[in-house]
């Protein structure tokens, strides 16, 4: 009842297989980036965010499906 918030596992029991990804918070790693004017791997490389931002853009391939060739993903932050 007075808990922080939504559990992972409330969000896919209630999205089912619409739930692909949770972007995780890290304040401090993203503040810093912003602060820098840098991507967030430049900060920390292989960070959480960064990893389950490319989970979400690029979701691994189905079994079965016809492979397609990798792109490099580079993800950044800007204000605007």
């Amino acid at each position: 009842m007075f808990g922080a918030g939504l559990r992972r596992s409330d969000i896919e029991q209630a999205l089912g297989a619409d739930f692909v990804a949770g972007i995780p918070n890290d304040y401090a790693l993203v503040r810093e980036a912003i602060d820098r004017g840098v991507p967030l791997d430049d900060v920390q490389p292989g960070n959480k965010i960064t990893t389950a931002l490319k989970k979400l853009v690029a979701p691994p391939d189905k079994p079965g499906a016809a492979a397609a060739p990798q792109k490099k993903l580079s993800l950044s932050w800007a204000r605007s």
